[in-house]
């Protein structure tokens, strides 16, 4: 892949040390020409020399607007609003992640939309059993909030990980090796390379159309996950600017991890099986984490969406019409529920059904990412 022309207007000092380190940066796509007058960039532009990208500070958006196409503008703001209307990266920030918005804006992302305070939605989805199809549900809403045009993470956080089996089976590379931990060990040493880690251990679902990281090559780096490093790793994908929303599969355990992810995300899917005894675990473990993380969950209403899981018709029909012991619990107010369906095969779709269900809850989640 070629070089792409940055063109950077900024004060001299501060316009030399992003040049220096995007110079030296391994790997790097960018080269950097550097003006920091508006006369030397307004001779620059009008020379007709290549550009991919022109990112200037605020001074510096008059001579651009005359002299390059604002579809190649983006303007280094220190706080959201001094833009003038175009797209605004965050100028004091780790240099990884203003890299990673820039190749972002480059890539046409920057009109798609975010959760208000500029980060990634995220939605945790979980089942307190195992085996309900809490794993199809999650790849199901990435692929119809990828579909919307949205910059799409599925990130699992399973003991027992078999994503592919789900997402296609992607081209693995030794860079890839260590997955999600080898991005998390760098995040927790305080390296400035975390974007170019990440840029290299993340693939591409072509089924799916969304990001994942391939599987562990074992259990333990779930196990000796702590609410920190769920926290450090959620912050970042989330608020680095590299995608619009992130589905967070969930493991069927409840510990710290999994109290600081509830906690970082937008939404809660929770699975419920439609036994009456699977209720009842379901009471049981709402009761153990809203004593042993209150903070962790949060159980607004506005947060937890329970869904019925595999739910038969005469089922669904009873939590639609408010009939049945399910739908008088008190204390599971049902936001849909998912039928059953034959199983899920690789590269395949769910059932229309199915996806009618999934687009209902996404609407519920975001209405603006759902048509």
């Amino acid at each position: 892949m070629g070089k792409l022309d940055l063109i950077l207007a900024a004060d001299g000092e501060y316009a030399r040390r992003l040049s220096e380190y995007m110079r030296d940066m391994p790997g790097g796509r960018w080269r950097v020409t550097a003006c920091t007058t508006p006369d030397s960039l307004r001779g620059y532009l009008k020379g007709g020399y290549p550009l991919d990208l022109v990112l200037v500070e605020p001074a510096f958006i008059h001579e651009a607007e005359k002299a390059c196409p604002v579809s190649r503008l983006a303007v280094l703001v220190r706080r959201r609003g001094e833009g003038g209307g175009h797209p605004e990266l965050l100028q004091f920030r780790p240099l990884p992640e203003l890299i990673a918005s820039m190749e972002a804006v480059h890539a046409g992302t920057d009109a798609l939309r975010t959760s208000a305070d500029g980060r990634a939605f995220v939605a945790a989805v979980y089942d307190p059993a195992g085996g309900q199809g809490k794993t199809v549900l999650s790849i199901e809403l990435a692929r119809q909030a990828a579909a919307q045009g949205q910059r799409v993470l599925y990130l699992n956080f399973e003991v027992w990980e078999a994503s592919e089996v789900f997402l296609g089976s992607g081209s693995s590379t030794p860079e890839m090796e260590g997955g999600v931990g080898r991005l998390l060990y760098c995040l927790k040493a305080g390296k400035q390379d975390a974007a170019r880690q990440l840029g290299q251990i993340r693939t591409f679902s072509s089924a799916v159309k969304c990001d994942y990281f391939p599987p562990s090559p074992g259990p333990e780096e779930r196990l000796a996950m702590t609410g920190e490093d769920a926290v450090l790793l959620l912050d970042f994908l989330a608020g680095g600017g590299f995608y619009d929303f992130i589905v967070a599969d969930m493991d069927s355990r409840l510990d710290e991890a999994a109290a600081s992810i509830w906690q970082r995300s937008g939404r809660i899917v929770w699975l419920v099986p439609s036994s009456e005894s699977s209720i009842a675990k379901t009471r049981s473990a709402l009761d153990y984490a809203a004593r042993a993380y209150p903070d962790g969950l949060r159980m607004e209403e506005r947060k937890v969406l329970f869904v019925q899981a595999m739910a038969r018709p005469q089922k669904a029909a009873e939590l639609t019409g408010g009939r049945g012991p399910a739908a008088r619990d008190p204390q599971l107010d049902y936001a849909a529920a998912l039928p059953v369906m034959a199983q899920y095969r690789e590269g395949g779709t769910v059932s229309p059904a199915y996806a009618n269900t999934v687009r209902q809850l996404l609407r519920r989640m975001l209405p603006e990412l759902a048509g």
